[in-house]
């Protein structure tokens, strides 16, 4: 291979590997192709194969992202919509929200936390969407906040 003397078409993204006495052409990790000697094919969009492979079929769809054929073309998965999300479900608070090759979670207005868990806030209290911790919570108009042993925080009206 060092020498040159292989028919491993390189710039076509062909590997050329020493073996005893002779030379095998591969394509790497990301292509595939049956004759590496005369060319390599990247695998389709968002999809990577290991190296030596041979056919399309190789190029599994990378996290993230899936095809009716398990290979190229690849899509964008909603996480959200196929239930692949670790986000906490809508019932609890959970709003999920699809991004290519992702997907982000977040707490409903008036719940607070991760998004893959969520805490409603406490009554008479309200809190924008996406508020991270009780303290976003804000008790109504005229109700102050207090904090009880037995009942956590509370919005009362002002003794």
């Amino acid at each position: 291979c060092a020498a040159g003397s292989h028919a491993c078409v390189v710039g076509a993204g062909a590997e050329c590997l020493n073996t005893e006495g002779s030379y095998v052409c591969v394509c790497p990790a990301g292509f595939f192709g049956t004759n590496a000697s005369e060319l390599c094919s990247p695998c389709p969009a968002n999809s990577t194969s290991g190296a030596n492979s041979s056919t399309v079929e190789a190029c599994a769809c990378d996290a993230g992202y899936t095809s009716a054929s398990g290979y190229g073309p690849c899509a964008d998965l909603d996480e959200c919509v196929s239930g692949n999300s670790t986000c906490a479900e809508a019932g609890s608070g959970g709003v999920c929200e699809n991004t290519v090759g992702s997907f982000t979670c977040s707490c409903a207005p008036n719940f607070f936390g991760t998004g893959h868990a969520c805490s409603p806030c406490p009554s008479n209290s309200s809190a924008p969407a996406g508020s991270t911790q009780e303290d976003d919570c804000t008790c109504d108009a005229g109700l102050g906040r207090v904090f009880s042993p037995c009942y956590g925080t509370l919005c009362l009206q002002p003794a």
